[in-house]
């Protein structure tokens, strides 16, 4: 698969019209098709991978089922949205919990833990210390 150097700086620059324009657009699914194309040509040439495209689809097969995304657990949700409360999001209201695990499931779980091991440390010292003579 040889991608035309035209074709590739066409590419590269619908690309920065889509990060750089300031004009929040859709590609075309030829573009995105052509991009994905000169992406893997790109990839082949440079780590000298003949199928990139059948190299691909057998490290994903490979993956597929051993990836463990965290799930969403009531607690943290709780104690998550308990501290940050609700966000809105053109003119929506949604609990943090569940925007934080849509955008990053690993940063909401770590979020999560991390709040929860401060509240336990936080109880730990408001605790009374028993007194001796009892």
């Amino acid at each position: 698969m040889l991608v035309d150097k035209s074709h590739v700086i066409w590419f590269h620059a619908s690309r920065n019209e889509q990060y750089h324009g300031g004009t929040p657009s859709v590609p075309a699914q030829r573009a995105l098709i052509g991009i994905r194309q000169a992406a893997l040509w790109v990839f082949s040439t440079l780590f000298e991978i003949g199928d990139v495209e059948v190299a691909l689809e057998e490290r994903l097969g490979a993956i597929v089922g051993h990836v463990d995304v965290p799930h969403r657990d009531p607690n943290l949700d709780r104690i998550i949205d308990e501290t940050y409360g609700v966000i809105e999001v053109v003119g929506q209201r949604y609990y943090t919990s569940e925007i934080l695990h849509s955008f990053d499931p690993y940063l909401y779980q770590e979020t999560g833990l991390s709040l929860s091991a401060e509240r336990a440390q936080q109880k730990v010292k408001c605790e009374p210390v028993p007194d001796e003579d009892t």
